[in-house]
């Protein structure tokens, strides 16, 4: 019986489900298929009319009915783009648009995500305003899932509500999902640039500078994005509505230029800087820094990209190529760093930057194993390892001195009429001896390692951490074998 009300309601055989009906009117509730799909499920989803119609006049609770997934038969309306169906739902169940899915979704929300404008419009106008505002679970609105999938329509219909009046539009269009991706994000994600207009409309003129700053949880707006992906055209539109944003920061201090050089599109930096003043664009390729003090040229060396690029950022007058980060690191040594370690396409990029006279920092010079820009790990173990290097050179120097002085203060003097070690004859003077002397001559290499420590660049030096453990060893059986020697002769 269940399979053949099943393939009547895919068939759309309304007669052959009357007759099920009258046998057992229990028939048409029970779920059909795996997934928990009701008669009124299929029949929407085939898009028989004239089932819907029969089986919510004769079951009205079917109407309310949901799957495994938690959607209704209005949900699969919606996903369908059936806008026959859903006006025929909407009638006998308007409280079917609050209904959400195990995704959060609405109704109207799979009807903006797969561009279905007729069924949109309507559920749109039974949809309450704060409704429209409901987010799904990762925080995407209609608009917002409109905008990712490029569905022009669908946001003109949104964004032309009659009940969205300039003061809540805004807001809406402010709104981000849990990447902080609002729909001026998403659409220059993708390259929209119509729905990017239809957001930037003239009469949201005063917002503009608040949907364009606005960042997501990368810290990156709108424009930066654009740079990124390569979207002239984009940024055309922005640079329309807002002549200096070009100068907008991310949260890690970068512009939309350092974006167009790390992710190489020339096209974008040429539009960029080639139709301003030269002075101005020196400044942004030379003294903008991000947050870790990289200038473009810093982020170009570090990503490899097209040396027709760095030909371009070494062109402006008064560039200059010798500027240091954070690291004390020049564009040259991240270049020169990363052609030893044979990357393709660096090569090229050092010899333009060094035709311009760039030169290396002093930081080249201390031949690091791996880059400091690519591992703050690293870098922070570096730190670390130095600066117990440096602690163990002053705790050297200390035993070298009292070391050296306790050759002349030797522990139970000396005998007046021969001249020698009154202890000369002890064991434990011979062990003093012996120890004092080797922690005197491991301090003294330790110390002299350090002090010509950039020259000396041996097995010696790297060891020197060593030594001074032996000093200290050596220092402390000096010690041991004195007071031994002391507690003999009182004794």
């Amino acid at each position: 019986m269940l399979r053949d009300l099943f393939v009547a309601t895919r068939k759309g055989d309304l007669k052959v489900l009357q007759d099920i009906y009258g046998q057992n009117q229990r028939h048409v509730t029970r779920g059909l298929t795996f997934e928990g799909n009701s008669a009124l499920h299929i029949a929407t989803r085939e898009g028989h009319l004239d089932v819907v119609k029969w089986l919510v006049s004769v079951k009205p609770c079917l109407a309310a009915a949901r799957n495994s997934d938690k959607n209704t038969a209005l949900h699969e309306a919606a996903k369908k783009g059936k806008p026959e169906v859903v006006k025929t739902l909407l009638k006998f169940n308007k409280y079917a648009v609050y209904r959400r899915n195990q995704f959060g979704e609405t109704a109207l929300i799979i009807a903006s995500e797969h561009s279905h404008v007729e069924a949109a419009e309507l559920l749109l106008a039974a949809t309450p305003l704060f409704l429209v505002f409901w987010p799904r679970e990762d925080r995407q609105t209609c608009l917002n899932t409109a905008a990712y999938a490029g569905h022009l329509d669908v946001v003109k219909l949104i964004l032309g509500e009659s009940r969205f009046c300039l003061n809540i539009m805004p807001f809406m269009l402010l709104i981000g999902d849990e990447k902080g991706v609002t729909p001026l994000h998403a659409a220059v994600h993708g390259g929209h640039k119509e729905i990017v207009k239809e957001i930037l409309r003239p009469e949201l003129n005063d917002w503009h500078k608040s949907l364009m700053t606005k960042k997501d949880k990368f810290g990156r707006c709108a424009i930066h994005i654009a740079a990124m992906k390569g979207h002239g055209d984009i940024i055309d539109l922005f640079m329309t509505s807002m002549p200096d944003c070009i100068e907008i920061r991310s949260t890690c201090l970068k512009t939309v230029v350092h974006f167009a050089v790390e992710y190489d599109q020339l096209s974008v930096f040429k539009k960029l800087l080639f139709e301003n003043e030269g002075e101005t664009n020196a400044k942004l390729v030379s003294y903008d820094y991000d947050i870790w003090g990289n200038t473009a040229l810093h982020l170009a060396a570090m990503n490899g990209v097209d040396p027709l690029l760095v030909d371009y950022l070494l062109s402006f007058p008064g560039v200059k190529a010798d500027l240091v980060n954070n690291k004390g690191l020049s564009p040259l040594d991240i270049a020169l760093h990363a052609v030893s370690q044979d990357k393709p396409n660096f090569g090229n990029i050092v010899q333009r930057l060094k035709d311009h006279g760039a030169t290396q920092s002093l930081v080249c010079h201390c031949r690091s194993e791996s880059p400091p820009w690519k591992s703050q790990q690293t870098t922070n173990k570096t730190g670390i390892e130095s600066k117990i290097l440096d602690v163990d050179t002053l705790v050297a120097s200390l035993i070298a001195t009292v070391t050296f002085a306790a050759v002349f203060q030797i522990p139970g003097g000396t005998d007046k009429e021969s001249g020698l070690a009154s202890m000369s004859l002890e064991t434990v003077f011979h062990v003093f001896l012996f120890s004092d002397c080797l922690a005197f001559f491991a301090s003294m290499t330790v110390v002299i390692a350090w002090i010509f420590r950039e020259r000396l660049q041996t097995k010696l030096v790297a060891d020197r951490s060593a030594l001074a453990k032996l000093s200290m060893v050596s220092f402390g059986i000096a010690i041991v074998s004195t007071c031994h020697g002391y507690l003999q002769v009182r004794l």
